[in-house]
């Protein structure tokens, strides 16, 4: 919400008439607590206006709290709260003016912002800073200690726990609402230590952005703080600045700025000054305009200010961001689901106990006790710890490989993710350039497989790779001679790109633009001694690349004569052309030559390579201008591949994993990389311009997202539109980027990951995961260890369901004889705590299965017990009660009801509870890499739960407690043969089967293996 606008919320409120900033408190002096009830829940203003008392540099540090709408301000002492409070309300009065149109003629825009080409006074300067705030963008939204921890009380499952625990205290059961209370606690501790450490690890990876730049001021030119620019300055910018502000260019000079962060086109966009710029442009093509958050890669230029910040077009993207929110969690979802349904099953149990109860002519304290323990028993309270253990120990392992969680949620989610949306530059590709392919005397070269340093190297390896291997002129074959031609041409083509090059060597590589790093690093890769080279043939003369000159030239000393390096667009560099180098000779350029260059130009640009043509000319004529050009070849730029990208993105598809592309670049570019990573399987590359999804309705935009694997020229907003559309129809969409373009689309995804290393801040700040190293193998990382902790939970809560729905269906069937011969409240929490948690517990840190990665994704509306898992759960159910059911029958008959009898259920209903696991296991797939210690959680909780189900016989005082006696050994015996009778008549179906149940290793193990890493030394869980 803007300042504006809040003011006139208060105007209508009962606030009419109150100041506009108060001072709350003002001790000590240089510490004073501000308050402006207008900004209440107005971050943005809030953080407008904060920004703008910093601008003066008595203020240190400003702490706002957007919820009381209060200012802590840290100060000077000489500086009074009455001053600040003074400052702060004459800028609320004045509302921000709206944004100037920086379209049109470039006159009527200095009329409009009221300026000239030497800018602004200062006084004029203060006045505008005063009225449209500093340059700055609001901090990232982040999430405070309190919002984390009251974040993990939020879920269904807690809310239902926590009730339960009141109706145990309401009950008079102290231990059982104790024991409820302490499993939401744990739950909540540690879903916030893991999310706070979390928060804070991506905090530092967004640091404060804070410079300088050159200004005009009263007519010279000045060093000024970026924040302190407003709308009619205007500025200059050198290359390798970033641009602060948006802003309409005046001046250029061989003007390139690298917007990818913004646009996420890979190159770097040409730039120059026009008279006149048309409306409604889209933001790529807006040529005479420079935007926030740019990189100068080449020349300098003057820019009149139009826009400064939250009105820039990053403020714009920022604004957006916070509109949009990620739905919840697909497992969440199904739980809320599972625990409304137990809520139901819960009370309704109790409902048929107290009937029960009451007809046998029960008092109402014990029926109301017993009612309450029934209900509490069929909830699982160790679900919560459970369910946060397998995320912790999921967050903890994706920590170690590099993969930093902000929600734990996220951990879930990404085990039912069906659509992987990728950006292109910077995730899929390097986001740099380098030298691909080049074309000389009649051959063309693949760089990747040659190498041109080493004289006695065979070029064959590297020959056609835009046609067949060793296609020569006429569809000849190349011979050894034609080979030492083209040898001798690439090495005269890169002493040609090494000198028309303004990149300098660094110790750590070319500086300079991306294009010209790129051509400097293959002509140190040629083996050119670059230094040398430009030391021998010094620099005379330059002709800059302009908008009528699309082509550099430098004029050099030679031993006899200067001569001119040239290298520039194709059409041009070959229209001027009048001869051809074969690397023995210049050559009249016949029409088959030029033919030859133009099919050339045309296969690599179709790879989607950036092609440059280089050639030598004359030294100048009376013109001023290079004359008698000589072709010397082509040369194609790539932004690589990410290594292994291909493979992960193989993975993701054998995954079961719908795979798009949303990019700023030209469909021919993205389509190119599509073909090089083998993104369609089916063979035919889907390709949709932007242009052709405007109008489209959210059911049509999703209906095309799958059948394309390519979105080309894509807006921010036209990737957010294609997010939510495919989760409208139901899929659960990731998404990966690293610009600020990419930030609204984080946001909306299910799951939003950035790359850490190089990628944007904004990115980072909205992002639900962090890749520390920009990897793209990170990423199946995070999709195979959410879906083997969603496996681990789901796993983990259909032992939970059977064991207490066991205890609900034995307590109903015992309420038949009377209340007497129920089991106690205590003992049914005594038996929950034993059986449900430590296994439960195994469960969830138990190893992937072998088949993670090459099964479909179960998708978002996949419930956590589908009908066939819910008949087979009664089953398992029904198979844990029967022998304590029976157990209980017997114990009657021979001792009536009391502790003997309870004893005896007791032994036999938790000894079949625990044999659970192991029929469990039976039934689950084969943990990856046929770990022998893969389920050893599992294996250890039944341990520890064995040996707690020991002490009530074996401490008499709890026994008493709970309500049993020790069994006698006969009776132990009978108890322990019949719990086990449900394994035993499991193993017999198997065996009758004689089928395997652990599935095929084929190539999911391997991908196991190679994508969740290296298995850890405490099991190798993911």
């Amino acid at each position: 919400m803007t300042v504006h606008s809040a003011l006139e919320r208060q105007a209508g409120s009962h606030g009419r008439g109150r100041p506009l900033v108060e001072v709350r408190s003002a001790a000590p002096a240089g510490r004073t607590r501000l308050r402006a009830p207008c900004l209440i829940d107005c971050a943005d203003a809030m953080a407008r206006l904060a920004g703008f008392l910093k601008l003066d540099q008595r203020v240190r540090s400003i702490a706002v709290n957007p919820v009381t709408g209060s200012l802590l301000v840290l100060h000077d002492p000489g500086l009074t709260a009455g001053d600040l409070a003074a400052r702060a309300s004459e800028a609320l009065a004045n509302p921000t003016p709206q944004p100037v149109a920086a379209a049109g003629s470039l006159d009527r825009l200095l009329q409009t912002l009221n300026t000239a080409l030497d800018g602004l006074s200062s006084q004029e300067a203060a006045r505008r800073l005063a009225a449209y705030g500093p340059n700055s963008l609001a901090p990232p939204a982040r999430r405070s200690d309190l919002e984390i921890l009251v974040a993990q009380m939020r879920s269904l499952p807690a809310l239902l726990l926590s009730g339960s625990a009141l109706i145990s205290l309401a009950a008079g059961r102290l231990i059982d609402a104790a024991a409820t209370g302490g499993a939401v606690g744990l739950n909540a501790a540690i879903g916030y230590a893991m999310e706070a450490w979390a928060e804070r690890l991506i905090r530092a990876l967004v640091p404060d952005a804070q410079g300088e730049v050159w200004v005009r001021r009263d007519g010279r030119r000045v060093r000024c703080d970026t924040a302190h620019l407003a709308p009619g300055d205007v500025i200059e910018l050198a290359a390798g600045e970033l641009v602060p502000c948006d802003g309409r260019l005046v001046e250029a000079e061989d003007l390139t700025v690298d917007e990818s962060a913004l646009t996420g086109e890979a190159w770097p966009a040409r730039k120059a000054a026009v008279d006149h710029m048309p409306e409604h442009q889209p933001l790529p093509d807006r040529r005479g305009m420079l935007f926030r958050g740019g990189v100068v890669t080449t020349g300098r230029a003057a820019v009149l200010v139009t826009a400064t910040g939250s009105d820039t077009q990053i403020g714009a993207l920022q604004a957006l961001i916070g509109t949009v929110r990620a739905p919840k969690p697909p497992i969440e979802r199904a739980l809320d689901r599972l625990g409304l349904t137990l809520t139901g099953v819960s009370v309704a149990a109790g409902l048929v106990l107290m009937l029960r109860l009451r007809m046998d002519g029960a008092a109402w304290p014990g029926v109301l006790r017993s009612a309450a323990a029934l209900a509490v028993s069929a909830i699982p309270e160790g679900l919560p710890a459970i369910a946060a253990a397998a995320k912790a120990r999921a967050g903890r392992m994706l920590a170690a490989d590099g993969v930093v969680v902000r929600n734990m949620s996220v951990i879930e989610t990404a085990g039912a993710v069906d659509v992987l949306c990728l950006d292109k530059t910077g995730t899929l590709t390097e986001n740099r350039m380098q030298a691909a392919r080049i074309f000389v005397a009649d051959v063309t070269l693949d760089l990747a497989r040659i190498d041109l340093s080493d004289p006695e190297a065979d070029l064959h390896a590297g020959l056609g790779a835009a046609g067949p291997m060793d296609a020569g002129p006429a569809g000849g074959r190349v011979d050894r001679r034609g080979l030492r031609s083209a040898r001798a041409a690439a090495l005269r083509l890169a002493q040609i790109v090494a000198l028309c090059n303004d990149a300098e060597i660094g110790p750590d590589g070319p500086i300079g633009s991306g294009t010209e790093s790129a051509l400097l690093a293959f002509a140190a890769a040629a083996g050119i001694d670059v230094a040398g080279l430009r030391a021998t043939a010094g620099r005379l003369e330059t002709w800059r690349r302009g908008p009528a000159r699309r082509w550099m030239a430098t004029a050099h000393a030679g031993p006899r004569q200067a001569w001119v390096a040239v290298k520039g667009a194709p059409e041009d560099v070959l229209a001027l052309s009048a001869r051809i180098w074969d690397g023995q000779r210049a050559r009249e350029m016949t029409p088959a030559d030029r033919a030859e260059i133009a099919a050339a130009n045309t296969a690599m640009a179709g790879d989607g390579l950036r092609v440059l043509a280089v050639a030598e000319a004359e030294p100048p004529g009376e013109d001023g201008q290079p004359f008698g050009f000589t072709f010397i070849g082509l040369i194609g730029l790539e932004d690589p591949l990410r290594p292994g990208a291909g493979d992960m993105v193989a993975a993701f598809q054998r995954a079961g994993i719908r795979v798009l592309i949303l990019t700023g670049d030209q469909a021919q570019t993205a389509r190119a990389i599509a073909g090089r990573l083998g993104l369609a399987q089916d063979g035919d590359m889907g390709v949709i311009d932007a242009g052709a999804l405007v109008g489209k309705s959210s059911d049509e935009l999703a209906g095309i997202a799958m059948h394309a694997e390519i979105f080309a020229r894509v807006s921010p907003n036209d990737k957010l539109a294609i997010i939510q559309a495919l989760q409208k129809s139901g899929r659960v969409v990731a998404m990966t980027g690293d610009g600020v373009n990419d930030g609204p689309a984080l946001r909306a995804a299910d799951i939003g990951i950035a790359l850490g290393h190089a990628g944007a801040d904004a990115a980072r700040s909205v992002a639900d995961a962090v890749v520390l190293d920009d990897g793209l193998s990170r990423v199946a990382t995070l999709l195979a260890r959410g879906r083997a902790a969603d496996d681990n939970i789901r796993r983990a809560t259909r032992y939970l369901v059977a064991t207490n729905l066991s205890e609900v269906a034995l307590v109903l069937f015992e309420s038949l004889g009377g209340e007497r011969k129920i089991e106690t409240p205590l003992e049914l929490l005594w038996l929950n705590l034993i059986t449900d948690v430590f296994p439960a517990l195994g469960f969830a840190v138990a190893s992937p299965e072998r088949d993670v990665l090459t099964r479909p994704p179960r998708g978002g509306d996949h419930p956590l017990l589908t009908l066939r898992e819910t008949a087979g759960l009664l089953g398992h159910m029904a198979g844990i009660a029967a022998p304590a059911m029976l157990a209980h029958t017997i114990a009657q008959r021979r001792y009536g009801p009391g502790d003997q009898a309870r004893g005896m259920t007791f032994l036999a209903l938790a000894s079949a509870q625990l044999l659970h696991p192991i029929v469990m296991r039976l039934d689950r797939a084969a943990p990856a890499g046929d770990d022998p210690m893969a389920d050893w959680g599992v294996e250890a909780g039944v341990v520890v739960s064995r040996g707690l189900m020991a002490l009530p016989y074996l401490v008499r005082p709890l026994g008493r407690a709970l309500g049993v006696a020790p069994a006698r050994m006969g009776d132990m015996a009978l108890a322990l043969a019949l719990s086990a009778a449900p394994l035993a008549f499991h193993l017999a179906a198997r065996r009758r089967r004689r089928g395997p149940v652990a599935g095929d290793a084929g190539t999911g193990a391997a991908d196991a293996a190679r994508i969740a890493g290296p298995a850890s030394g405490d099991g190798g869980a993911l």
